[in-house]
């Protein structure tokens, strides 16, 4: 005899979790302005997302909507290395590159671990 059942849409609870991890990945990146508001609600959410059984397939999508964050980094200094000048001045920008790795990592955890925790699919016998 099988043990329980896995809760089901296991796929849907890794898409909450990577609403909840971006939320958690753009509230840190915009601590200075809104992050709070964000790091709020996301607490929230998580903690709620993480109760019960289908927090095993939350998770993995927490860590790979943590990736928005970095993004969001790499985007803003799409321009560098280095100064940047526009009509409204100039500014220092760092190279896009390192943000773009983070997030290609925290992306790539996620689902790595989402695959190692989501259940198997066999095909009917008999």
């Amino acid at each position: 005899m099988a043990g329980p059942p896995p809760p089901p849409r296991p796929n849907l609870w890794y898409a909450v979790g990577i609403g909840v991890g971006a939320m958690t990945g753009l509230g840190v990146m915009s601590l200075l302005t809104i992050g709070i508001l964000l790091l709020g609600v996301a607490l929230v959410g998580a903690m709620a997302l993480f109760r019960g059984p289908h927090g095993l397939f939350a998770l993995p999508g927490w860590v790979s909507g943590l990736a928005a964050g970095p993004v969001v980094g790499a985007v803003l200094n799409r321009s560098g290395p280095g100064s940047v000048c526009t009509g409204s001045g100039c500014t220092d920008q760092t190279s896009p590159w390192p943000w773009v790795a983070v997030a290609l990592v925290l992306a790539g955890l996620g689902a790595y671990l989402f695959l190692r925790v989501r259940p198997k699919v066999t095909a009917p016998t008999g």
